[in-house]
């Protein structure tokens, strides 16, 4: 039994969600993805596919503003993969990909500095990169809600704090609304 109704959403092993036949959202999605890929062999260097956590750039300056620990700041979980030294991310909920910047490293990935990405199904929405992981085998650690906003905040699941930066949008000149 989990302590939130909403770790039904997290909780879950990419093995229990195929074996159940259902997905509720992107976190499902992304680690249903993971799974097939590997059991296809379809990339041969564990390191070369990650499960990417990010977070909704305007939740995020919102919460952070207010410093209100309690807030909901939504996100989208996808996967990244790389293809000869280039990265690409793979929104598995919407089967579309957009490549990361060129020299993009995985391990940028860390506090203040943003890192954000856009989906074109997501139009005008931001996200920013939180947490990825090491290899294929690697979840987060985003297996409850609580976990998740603490990932959204700091990087890490056990972290409350807010470690990122207010995200300005290159386009604005000023914290992102979107």
């Amino acid at each position: 039994m989990q302590d939130n109704p909403a770790d039904v959403f997290f909780a879950p092993s990419a093995d229990e969600i195929i074996k159940s036949r259902a997905a509720f959202g992107c976190t499902h999605y992304a680690r249903a993805f993971m799974a097939v890929v590997k059991a296809l062999g379809l990339i041969s260097q564990p390191d070369d596919l990650r499960y990417v956590i990010s977070a909704k750039a305007d939740d995020y300056n919102r919460a952070q503003t207010d410093q209100n620990f309690r807030a909901t700041i939504n996100g989208h979980q996808f996967v990244i993969v790389r293809i000869d030294s280039q990265w690409i991310a793979i929104n598995t909920s919407k089967g579309e990909s957009t490549a990361l910047p060129a020299g993009f490293e995985p391990d940028s990935c860390a506090p203040p500095q943003n890192i954000p990405i856009r989906f074109q199904s997501y139009p005008g929405m931001v996200f920013l990169l939180r947490r990825i992981g090491t290899d294929w085998n690697d979840g987060c650690g985003d297996n409850s809600l609580s976990a998740l906003m603490n990932i959204s905040r700091s990087g890490m699941p056990d972290n409350s704090a807010f470690l990122w930066e207010q995200f300005v949008s290159p386009d604005q000149g000023s914290p992102d609304q979107d």
